[in-house]
């Protein structure tokens, strides 16, 4: 058995239906590396419905009851849509008496008007319970040694109001005696839940799912985190011009202290005009999406003493090694293929932003891939990567839609050959 973890974290959209489990499968199978530890979040809107159930039952509003019993029914047709026989009447059986204890809980939410904290993080919790038994199911029905991990039986933190404290020396404790006795060489971990040092089941706080994949990296030692989401903009193609584009997870990688996050698009023009397109960011042409925001980029980076965004670019079409462009400096070009770009910036690292193009077999589309890379100096290195990442999330998802578009209209104004 390999000794070395990769752990992969899917959010809740990568898992919103039978047929994105599968999608979810696939990619796994097609993951380099051997052991794999599989965080997972509730299916998409599972969370947001358990916590809407408890403020239908605090106010009294039977609605709790038919909400409850249509969240049990999506999870139940996903289950018969991806298991038979056995498994599927072992999963069935958990959910419904999950399920059962559930509506019993809210009954008291609805005759009592009220609801704890403590409550409610137990009725929250049950989506990734759910989600992470059947990936592990599915993924042991398509013939993959797997097993299913509770995070509330080894990570234990101590809550706060509103974020947690890991208690790092009692769940590495328990993480090694749970390692002694895997057997297989992927687990299938619920994101989002743990326990308090009473073992009582609590929560990673909103948007936890993400941190559950940092703390499982380090308590496994895992040499690399992928956090693999489906998000507005990341798509086959741009969708004003490709009516059938589809999702692609963007993938945000930990790798030996360096944070990786790299999206990619099939693009319905020539691989030139795609290099035309990425070359001639900045300068008077700008980002082509959000532009407001590195311009108050650019203002506070002088207001730290650093370039801002006064130095534009020497060319509007064409660039060249080691020269500025706003505040980056072109550290390379590959002609028709690939721009990397170091920024110069005020940051707590280290930080390079690169497109590339490979053209693809056959009468396929070249593919665009454009990748943050950042080296954080520190906690606060860290701190800012993760606090800003929504921020950047939004605008290199559209900054990458926008390159789409801007290189198929570049491909519609070429001449035609005669």
């Amino acid at each position: 058995m390999s000794s070395q973890w990769d752990v992969h974290k899917f959010g809740g959209t990568s898992l919103a239906s039978a047929d994105h489990y599968r999608g979810v499968t696939e990619i796994l199978r097609a993951a380099e590396g051997g052991r794999k530890a599989i965080v997972v979040s509730a299916m998409a809107k599972v969370t947001d419905t358990l916590i809407e159930l408890v403020e239908l039952a605090r106010t009294r509003d039977d609605g709790y009851r038919h909400r409850l019993a249509l969240l049990k029914e999506r999870h139940a047709q996903a289950a018969e849509a991806l298991l038979v026989d056995r498994p599927l009447q072992d999963f069935l059986k958990v959910l419904e008496s999950d399920c059962s204890d559930i509506g019993e809980v809210l009954r008291g939410v609805y005759l009592s008007r009220t609801c704890s904290e403590r409550t409610l993080e137990l009725i929250t919790g049950h989506g990734e319970l759910w989600s992470a038994q059947l990936l592990d199911a599915h993924l042991r029905a398509e013939g993959i040694g797997s097993s299913y991990l509770d995070a509330r039986t080894i990570l234990t933190v101590d809550p706060g109001e509103n974020t947690v404290s890991v208690d790092w020396a009692r769940s590495q404790a328990q993480t090694n005696q749970w390692l002694a006795g895997l057997t297989s060489e992927w687990v299938v971990v619920t994101g989002f839940v743990a326990s308090t040092p009473d073992g009582i089941p609590t929560t990673l706080k909103r948007n936890g799912s993400d941190f559950s994949a940092s703390i499982f990296g380090k308590l496994l030692g895992a040499r690399s985190i992928t956090i693999w989401t489906d998000v507005d903009g990341v798509l086959s193609a741009d969708p004003r011009l490709v009516p059938d584009a589809i999702v692609t997870p963007v993938m945000l990688t930990t790798h030996e202290g360096m944070i990786i996050e790299r999206r990619q698009m099939s693009v319905d023009a020539s691989a030139d005009s795609i290099f035309r397109a990425f070359t001639g960011l900045g300068g008077k042409r700008g980002w082509l999406y959000l532009n407001w925001t590195w311009r108050i980029r650019g203002a506070l980076d002088r207001l730290c003493g650093g370039v801002g965004m006064r130095r534009g670019r020497r060319d509007a079409d064409n660039v060249r090694v080691g020269e500025a462009l706003d505040f980056w400096r072109v550290e390379a070009i590959e002609p028709g293929q690939l721009m990397r770009l170091r920024a110069e910036m005020k940051v707590p690292g280290k930080a390079w932003l690169q497109f590339e193009v490979r053209p693809q077999e056959a009468d396929a589309r070249p593919v665009l891939t454009q990748t943050a890379f950042f080296a954080p100096k520190g906690l606060f290195g860290l701190a800012y990567w993760y606090l800003l990442y929504p921020i950047h999330g939004m605008i290199f998802g559209g900054m990458i839609r926008e390159l789409a578009a801007r290189a198929m209209t570049l491909d519609a104004q070429r001449p035609l050959r005669a």
